[in-house]
């Protein structure tokens, strides 16, 4: 079959959240449908229409998407019963999830027609709550009652639905296949990538100062308190060195009383939401995360492509991504101690974080850079509707 024979399906939530950004499943669907657009795919995609999506759904379509409406996020049973409507009208060849399954699992499981659709692919960009549960050594695998049973048997019916799995996280990619969870369904990793045409060194700024950054939502799972402790640490044997955060969130007033419980206000600013992310790190000497949770944080890889020294807790794919001490210095998670050794190391050593922003941004360049990406997605795509 050629791909002008190709009718694809996306299904994507658009979950009623009002964000200045879009998350990192919304870029990657974008980027996808940028690169299946070229083959001339027959492009469909069903999903919510809240208001605060407007935008990105009118730049779909002048990609050349034909859209159709479901409530996923809202009315999941109204959501099956509009999905079947669209598959019997589209009657894709192709179908593809996208998006946090906690959205999506309620309307794909009660669809009656979604198995007629002879592919069906899931991309998982956030590990599923069963993984969580089944991963060795998790304390939810003991939480007591059906809660942790009923978790486990409704992400099984949900990837039951699939014969494919795509995966962004290398980690959760190998995760997954080695759960139980899947039938005769095969998992492909295909590592999230950027432009590093946009996201590229700028000539570096003399300075007095030691600028160390961080971004994110400010929540519990990407631990900004602890770098905030870290940090700590740092300032106490380099009083010049200042940490400067981008991003919003629930958590940002709790920060920044531990900033002044600490004695180091004055050297912590936070910067609110930034458009012009690649220039706030071009400001940076090094960009650190902190998180206890990550599948494939953009950030890492962005800070990286501008040729900025990352330090990072040994999260997600960081470890897949980088070579520890050569491309990067990770940390074990949780412990601000270890963290701030590796930051000391590289405040203290100007001649280290050339040598590390230069390695990584190398990396960037030849494995994890939009172009890399494009190409493998068209070729597994293709290989999916051959």
């Amino acid at each position: 079959m050629s791909q002008r024979d190709q009718r694809l399906l996306m299904i994507a939530a658009t979950p009623p959240i009002v964000k200045k950004t879009l998350g990192g499943n919304h870029r990657y669907l974008k980027q996808l449908i940028e690169v299946l657009r070229e083959g001339a795919f027959d492009l469909h995609l069903v999903s919510d229409e809240h208001p605060s999506y407007a935008g990105y759904l009118d730049e779909l379509q002048e990609l050349g998407v034909q859209r159709h409406v479901a409530p996923f996020c809202s009315q999941p049973e109204q959501a099956a019963r509009a999905l079947d409507a669209v598959l019997t009208e589209v009657s894709p060849t192709i179908v593809h999830v996208n998006g946090h399954h906690g959205w999506l699992s309620p309307s794909i499981v009660a669809s009656k027609d979604f198995d007629d659709v002879p592919h069906r692919i899931y991309t998982m960009h956030l590990p599923l709550t069963a993984l969580a549960i089944l991963e060795a050594g998790s304390w939810k695998r003991f939480i007591p009652g059906s809660w942790s049973n009923k978790a486990v048997g409704s992400d099984r019916c949900f990837l039951r639905r699939f014969n494919r799995v795509l995966s962004v996280s290398y980690r959760y990619g190998r995760q997954l296949q080695d759960s139980g969870l899947l039938r005769d369904c095969q998992v492909t990793s295909i590592a999230n990538a950027i432009d590093t045409t946009v996201f590229q060194p700028e000539e570096p700024v003399e300075r007095d100062e030691i600028i160390i950054g961080g971004a994110g939502n400010f929540i519990p799972q990407k631990r900004f308190d602890l770098l905030i402790h870290a940090f700590g640490k740092v300032h106490q044997d380099y009083p010049r060195a200042r940490l400067v955060l981008a991003g919003e969130g629930a958590d940002e007033q709790d920060l920044v009383r531990l900033a002044d419980r600490m004695g180091i206000a004055d050297s912590v600013t936070f910067l609110g939401f930034q458009s012009d992310m690649a220039r706030f790190y071009n400001s940076l000497d090094m960009f650190v995360i902190s998180s206890d949770s990550e599948a494939a944080p953009f950030v890492a890889l962005e800070a990286a492509s501008c040729g900025v020294p990352v330090v990072s807790t040994s999260v997600g794919d960081v470890p897949d991504w980088f070579h520890d001490g050569t491309s990067a210095l990770i940390a074990p998670c949780g412990s601000a101690d270890a963290l701030a050794e590796r930051m000391i190391r590289l405040v203290g050593d100007p001649a280290l974080r050339k040598q590390i922003g230069a390695a990584a941004r190398n990396l960037m360049v030849e494995k994890y850079s939009s172009e890399q990406w494009r190409l493998r997605m068209k070729e597994w795509f293709e290989q999916v509707g051959s």
